[in-house]
Parts: structure tokens; sequence; C-alpha cells
């Protein structure tokens, strides 16, 4: 059976919406030449004197502070993967930005698909994670920020172990390991980051990720209103309340 006219234009509009994100996403400025070997896909890798780490908390602890190799948490010649590996917090992960990239060509995670639900992200995820240069997570949608750890005020509270989980299922080992050596992109695809909207979010991740790159594949609030409650339909045989 033949589609209406208005669906196929609606299925057309969001597939080139998804074509021209991707292309977007990764049109960032190169500061050197491709590696030897690599494909065309090229992004512009963090300088460590860009990073300042925020102030962490315990008794004794210091941070990363201008150029200063001698971190407390890292070997004065570590590098930026050495350092991933041993990481099992948000705050580790911080700090070894702070450390050499070597011939890592991305950060870890990358970027977030952050928003919005019923907005294509499931077809941009697909798309992505058939790329040569993407790490597909272990899922789509980590809710990490939007169920596994609470927002309070401008800090994180978060569950025992959701921390080291969520580094895991960005696939922090893979990224790390001789086989990638920061080669390929890791991303999160959680789009009810932004749909929940909580207040003191952007600024807990430009603390704990100030390097991450966020997109946000919009629609039609009408009809993403409309999709939403069909779904919502079939899942539950109830209406979204206050959406």
């Amino acid at each position: 059976m033949k589609s209406p006219p208005g669906m196929q234009m609606c299925t057309l509009n969001n597939a080139l919406l998804a074509l021209i994100i991707t292309w977007l996403l990764f049109l960032t400025v190169q500061q050197r030449p491709p590696l030897p070997g690599s494909s065309s896909l090229t992004v512009r890798s963090t300088d460590a004197r860009e990073i300042r780490a925020a102030p962490t908390e315990g008794a004794g602890e210091t941070p990363w502070v201008g150029d200063d190799r001698q971190s407390w948490r890292f070997p004065p010649s570590a590098t930026f993967l050495e350092g991933l590996r041993g990481c099992e917090t948000l705050d580790c992960v911080r700090d070894a930005h702070a450390l050499p990239h070597g011939d890592a060509r991305y950060n870890f995670p990358h970027f977030m698909i952050a928003g919005y639900s019923k907005s294509a992200t499931t077809s941009l995820y697909s798309y992505l994670t058939r790329h040569p240069d993407i790490i597909k997570p272990a899922v789509k949608e980590s809710n990490f920020l939007t169920g596994s750890c609470q927002i309070q005020g401008y800090r994180l509270d978060c569950k025992p172990g959701s921390t080291l989980a969520y580094l895991n299922d960005m696939r922090i080992s893979s990224f790390s390991t001789w086989k990638v050596k920061g080669q390929r992109a890791s991303f999160d695809a959680t789009p009810k980051v932004f749909d929940l909207g909580a207040q003191g979010l952007p600024q807990i991740l430009r603390e704990k990720m100030p390097w991450l790159k966020l997109v946000v594949s919009y629609r039609e609030p009408i009809s993403r209103s409309i999709s939403k409650h069909v779904m919502l339909w079939d899942k539950n045989q109830t209406l979204a309340q206050g959406d």
C-alpha cells in the first residue's frame, strides 16, 4: 500500500535532517594532518592546556594545575589512554584528558545525543554506529544522568557502582586498548537528558566533561507530541501526562 504524500515527505525530511546532523557533528577544525592509514573523518583533539580540573573532594587530593605533569592520580609519564585505563570515576576521566593525547584522535566520550525524544534520535544513533570511526556503546540510552544519578543543585549524586557501569557502557576499555588507541569515537545517546531539563545539568556537564560535544535533534512539536502519545499508548495503554 502506498504511503500518503505527507508521510513520505515527513520521512524524507527526517532522513535529510539526520544526514545533515551527522555531517555537522564531525565538521570540526583539524589541527594536524590525518594519521597514516586513517579515514577522512578527522576531529580536533583537546589540548592539555585547555582543561583545568575542578577541585575534587577528599583530604590531600590535589587536581591538575596548569601544565604540571606531576599529578597525584597518574604517573608523571602517563598518557591520556594510559590514564583512562584505570579510571572508575568521572573526575579521573576528566583529569586524564589533561594528559598528552599522543595519537588519540578523540576524547572520551566524544559526544552525546542529548535530545529530544521522538525526534529521530534512534535513526541518528543507527546511522552513526555504522561509521567505521565509531565505537558502538553497549546500550543506546545509558540513562546515567537521568536514572542512575540525582542532580542536587550543582552536584551529581550517583548510586554506588553506577559510574563504573556507565564508563563500561561507553566502552572505555575498548577505547583505550592497543587495538583502538583512541582512533574511534565513543558516544552516549540518551535524549531524556534534554527532556528533563534539570537545573544545574549544563554546569555539571561542563565541570565533569568540558570537552563533550552535544548533539540535539529537533522535531516539529505537534507531530512529536502525537508520536510520543502513540508510543506510550502502545506500551502502557495510557496517555502521557504533562508532556
